[in-house]
């Protein structure tokens, strides 16, 4: 968990909708959807929508005086905005939300509130920044057009987490209504932005070293970090995609019979270091076997070591670095 003042706020939460249009219409915004795990609220109609295959979403899960207390959540992240009828409140929109989330899995709530117990200004964190507000026809230039206008009531928000059998979904809700003037077309109406985070794992985009270049590598700097090799999510489970790789080292370890080497498991600083060290390790070694299982090197001339988080590429402070992180290095011996 972070802890962020107030304005620091406004660039998280707030930046939310890379595609967004004020124009009000019965009809959604082009290009948008619903999450297809959640359905909307009766009535309601899109006017924000952005989603990533990969990024990092901020969570409210309480609050320290003036401060804001956060969780980032990295995953599959969608945002909407909806706005509805006059005559759905807030409060209503929350528990028809609630009810569609008992229904998709098992709940955890971590945080929710209403009124001035959320934060003094909870809706002003949703103001645009004036970089990211967008062109729209509610007759004013955009630059002075703000999402939450700074005058809105009956705001509430919840947050927490959903499991099925499938997957793992961090959700959050902020509702309220809109009573400023400089939102006429949505003046009096509810607004719905609603955030979910999947989580997953992040998925390389490297390319496949070439057998040729693994051996270049190896006999130039005596190692080489290979990104081809996957595991599924917090597991030892080689993932079928791996297979290139090690077809790769296959060929690099039959052309050259006197090499002979350490394949070191890598995590990022996530999670203790004994469980990384140890998940490290147990990677390190399901790759031997499968060499030796399915590609037919010999056992003794290789060696697992895990190192956990120990010798970073990179820094673990942000997603691309912890993906270098995580990888398996050959290493000559």
């Amino acid at each position: 968990m972070l802890t962020h003042k107030y304005f620091f706020l406004t660039a998280l939460f707030i930046a939310i909708f890379l595609n967004f249009n004020l124009a009000w219409s019965d009809s959604d915004m082009k290009g948008s959807k619903d999450h297809p795990k959640i359905p909307r609220v009766s009535d309601t109609s899109i006017i924000g929508y952005t989603e990533s295959s990969y990024d990092e979403g901020v969570f409210m899960t309480g609050t320290s005086g003036r401060e804001m207390i956060t969780e980032n959540v990295e995953g599959k992240r969608t945002r909407i905005m909806y706005v509805g009828p006059k005559d759905l409140s807030p409060l209503g929109i929350i528990r028809n939300y609630q009810k569609a989330f008992d229904e998709l899995g098992e709940v955890e709530e971590v945080y929710t509130c209403k009124g001035n117990d959320c934060f003094s200004n909870l809706g002003g964190a949703f103001t645009w920044r004036e970089s990211n507000r967008i062109t729209n026809n509610l007759g004013r230039r955009s630059s002075s057009i703000y999402t939450y206008a700074g005058h809105y009531k009956d705001q509430i928000y919840w947050y927490g987490n959903v499991t099925t059998p499938e997957s793992i979904y961090h959700i959050s809700v902020y509702s309220t209504i809109m009573t400023g003037d400089k939102v006429q077309k949505i003046q009096d109406r509810p607004l719905i932005h609603l955030e979910v985070v999947e989580l997953s794992e992040f998925k390389s985009t490297l390319e496949v070293v070439t057998a040729e270049d693994m051996a270049s590598k190896i006999n130039l700097k005596g190692h080489i970090a290979l990104y081809g090799i996957h595991f599924d999510f917090d597991s030892d489970q080689l993932k079928s995609e791996s297979d290139p790789t090690l077809e790769e080292i296959a060929k690099v370890l039959r052309a050259d019979s006197e090499m002979n080497i350490y394949v070191v498991g890598h995590t990022d600083n996530k999670g203790t270091l004994q469980y990384n060290e140890d998940l490290s390790k147990r990677r390190a070694t399901v790759v031997v076997s499968k060499l030796n299982s399915k590609y037919g090197i010999a056992i003794d001339r290789l060696v697992p070591i895990g190192v956990g988080p120990a010798a970073p590429v990179a820094t673990n402070k942000t997603e691309e670095g912890r993906a270098l992180n995580r990888r398996v290095e050959l290493v000559e011996r």
